[in-house]
C-alpha cells in the first residue's frame, strides 16, 4: 500500500493507505514545478509497490519551461549489497529486505513527453538514488528510464571495485552524464539540460567523489581510464 505525503501551506500533511507491514525499503521524494509526477494516475501506479511517497511543489521563475522535476529514491542498503544481487529489476530480495525498482521506472516511462504533442511533459532534471553509503545522481532523463538506470547499475556492478582501487578511499558520490565546460571554474559538471534518452549517451564521462569531496576523479568510458579533476 502507498503512503502519500502532500505538502500544503501551514505544514498540513495528508496520509493515505498506511501499511506498517510493508517490507519494501524504498522511500521516494518528488519535488516538482507542475510535473505530471504529481498526478493521481501516476501515484496510483505506485500504490501496489511503494508505501511512502512524498510530493511537494517547488516554485520557479515564470520564465521556466514547466514540468521540471527532481526525483529522490532512498534505498535502505549499502550500495555493495545492492550490486551484489546482480540488479534483478523485478525484485531484489535478500533476508527480510525487498527492493522493487522496475515498477517505478515503468510508471515514469508513461510520463515521457511525446514529441508530436505540444504539451508540457516530464523534465526530470536530476534522479538521485541515495544508498546508506553512496549517492548517485543521473541528470536529464526524460524517457527510457528503465533501460538507462538498468544500464548504469550494470556498469557499476563491474566498475565499482575499479573506482575504489583507483581512489583508495570510500566512494560517496557518483554523477553522470558529465560535460566539460572550459569557461567554468568547475569544468566537469553533471549535464541536466539535454534531450538524449539513448543509454550510450550516459556512458561517456562519470564524476566519482570520494569521502564527501576529499578526492574527485573522472572516469572516461572510451579510454577506460580515470583522471583527477
Amino acid at each position: 500500500m502507498l503512503l502519500i505525503v502532500r505538502w500544503r501551506p501551514y505544514a498540513y500533511h495528508e496520509f493515505l493507505n498506511v501499511n506498517k507491514d510493508d517490507k519494501n525499503l524504498l522511500l521516494i521524494e518528488i519535488v516538482h514545478n507542475g510535473s505530471p509526477c504529481a498526478s493521481e494516475n501516476f501515484l496510483r501506479d505506485l500504490e501496489s509497490n511503494y508505501h511512502l511517497v512524498q510530493v511537494r511543489p517547488r516554485w520557479l521563475p515564470a520564465a521556466s519551461e514547466g514540468g521540471e522535476t527532481w526525483f529522490s529514491i532512498f534505498v535502505n542498503s549499502p550500495i555493495t549489497e545492492f550490486l551484489a544481487e546482480k540488479v534483478a529489476w523485478d525484485l531484489i530480495e535478500y533476508g527480510t529486505k525487498k527492493l522493487f525498482l522496475k515498477p517505478l521506472f515503468n510508471a515514469l516511462d508513461k510520463l515521457a513527453p511525446e514529441p508530436s504533442k505540444a504539451v508540457v511533459g516530464l523534465r526530470l532534471l536530476k534522479l538521485k538514488i541515495q544508498f546508506d553509503d553512496t549517492t548517485i545522481f543521473i541528470g536529464g532523463i526524460n524517457g527510457n528510464f528503465y533501460s538507462i538506470v538498468a544500464t548504469v547499475f550494470q556498469k557499476l556492478s563491474i566498475l565499482m571495485e575499479k573506482f575504489k582501487n583507483e581512489g583508495g578511499l570510500r566512494v560517496t558520490k557518483i554523477e553522470l552524464p558529465i560535460e566539460y565546460r572550459e569557461s567554468s571554474d568547475n569544468k566537469y559538471q553533471i549535464d541536466t539540460f539535454h534531450d538524449r534518452i539513448d543509454t550510450k549517451f550516459y556512458l561517456g564521462l562519470w564524476k566519482i567523489t570520494y569521502m564527501d569531496g576529499g578526492l574527485t576523479k573522472i572516469y572516461d568510458f572510451k579510454s577506460d581510464q580515470m583522471f583527477d579533476c
